[in-house]
């Protein structure tokens, strides 16, 4: 996701979140795979993300999304503070 997310960067979803149309999600699919896109289209069928790295568009169809979260923020290494 660089440069908008970079490596050690932290991001927390908000799981009981509404996603908006513009804002980052975290996909959740259910061959396993986990990623951090732009919410371009929620359909009924179909979900369509943008790459942010790339500007490449990705379309999803519903039944392959396990669950769609909304990224409530973006935390840089030096802020995080586990304890």
């Amino acid at each position: 996701m660089f440069p908008a997310i970079r490596d050690g960067w932290y991001v927390l979803v908000e799981p009981n979140g509404t996603p908006q149309t513009g804002e980052y999600v975290l996909l959740k699919l259910r061959d396993g795979r986990k990623m951090v896109k732009e919410l371009l289209v929620r359909r009924a069928a179909s979900v369509e993300v943008l790459s942010v790295n790339t500007q490449e568009r990705l379309t999803f169809d519903i039944s392959d999304i396990e669950a769609i979260h909304a990224v409530a923020a973006v935390v840089t290494a030096s802020k995080w503070r586990p304890d």
